[in-house]
């Protein structure tokens, strides 16, 4: 995983015309906190003041700090009151809050940018990329406590922002349990799909020519992913969108949505097997075990014969467990391991063996 993020000089900060903000060499780090959470109150934050906040809170500890105190002082706050009620003895925590009337007095508002500026502390920063070697499976929580299981030889981009849950799945398979958010939609990029859910459970497979999803729980909706000169566009400006519901999967290759499929649930079971570590196999070609045992092992798996690649066989299997495998066919079919190399090997009839 690798996380990037920018560095920015403390006494800096960037204005919605993207022009520069000195924060004078003496002013507190409290100051700067507290002015920030003006500029931020005071109206919509452009991304460019996002940013800079993001990297003005990250440039020092004590920044944090001081910003998250203040967040908490206003949530202890109530506003509206505060001119009715008696004053408080004198005492320094009393003397330290009326510090803070003047800039109270300018943010009326500012109760209701607090959930908001929580947020943008809470979002990490940059893209990062988890993966998965051959054979090996990763469960991963997201910041936003949403919940990812990777499958074996995938890879992941996660790249949160204040308003959109952006991922993009390159390579391998991968089941997403989704954190409720309307106001922040999760979007799966893969292949050339785009996947979006706001509170719900899927999985996503990238497999040879096409793209399978499975809709687990809730509803999702598909449509053509963006073109790299338009990177932001909303599934409904797309004009081909299709909905899947749970039970339901959808299978697409390039900017078409095609081949809508509802499963029944002993099907999606087997589908989603890998889950739970097993993989179950009912009456299928042999090719078409051996192309998914494949998947979890290094090692290269040849079947010569025609007549043996059609062979049905069925089965439960750990993930990995290639020698399993291999056993049942011996016991059951009578077919046989030729070892070729150290990584290839031939499923052949004990005939010509």
């Amino acid at each position: 995983m690798s996380n990037h993020s920018d560095t920015h000089n403390d006494n800096h900060s960037t204005d919605n015309d993207g022009a520069v903000l000195d924060f004078p060499e003496n002013k507190s780090t409290q100051t700067q906190a507290s002015e920030w959470l003006a500029k931020l109150d005071a109206e919509q934050p452009s991304p460019q003041d996002l940013a800079a906040f993001k990297q003005w809170v990250n440039a020092d500890p004590a920044h944090r700090i001081a910003f998250e105190e203040l967040v908490e002082f206003w949530d202890d706050m109530n506003i509206l009151t505060q001119a009715v009620l008696p004053r408080e003895p004198m005492t320094p925590q009393t003397q330290a809050r009326r510090t803070l009337a003047p800039i109270r007095a300018a943010m009326g508002a500012a109760a209701l940018a607090i959930v908001a500026v929580v947020s943008i502390l809470s979002l990490p920063l940059g893209t990062s990329i988890y993966t998965t070697g051959v054979g090996e499976q990763k469960t991963i929580q997201l910041a936003d406590n949403s919940v990812v299981q990777l499958n074996t030889n995938s890879r992941l981009e996660v790249d949160y922002s204040s308003d959109l849950r952006r991922l993009s799945l390159t390579q391998g398979e991968a089941h997403f349990d989704v954190a409720r958010n309307p106001q922040r939609p999760f979007e799966v990029l893969a292949g050339q799909g785009l996947v979006r859910a706001i509170g719900t459970a899927f999985t996503v497979h990238i497999r040879k020519i096409d793209v399978e999803v499975i809709v687990t729980e809730g509803t999702v909706e598909l449509a053509p992913a963006p073109t790299p000169q338009v990177t932001a566009v909303s599934i409904a400006d797309t004009g081909s969108t299709v909905k899947a519901t749970a039970g339901s999967m959808v299978t697409f290759d390039k900017n078409l949505l095609s081949d809508v499929e509802h499963m029944v649930a002993s099907q999606l079971e087997k589908q989603l097997s890998w889950r739970e570590g097993m993989l179950v196999f009912k009456a299928e070609p042999l090719q078409s075990v051996v192309d998914e045992v494949s998947r979890y092992t290094n090692l290269t798996i040849i079947i010569p014969e025609r007549g043996i690649r059609e062979m049905k066989v069925g089965g439960l299997f750990k993930v990995g467990d290639t020698e399993s495998l291999f056993e049942a066919l011996k016991e059951g079919f009578d077919i046989r391991v030729k070892e070729v190399s150290n990584d290839v090997v031939y499923l052949i009839s004990s005939e010509n063996q």
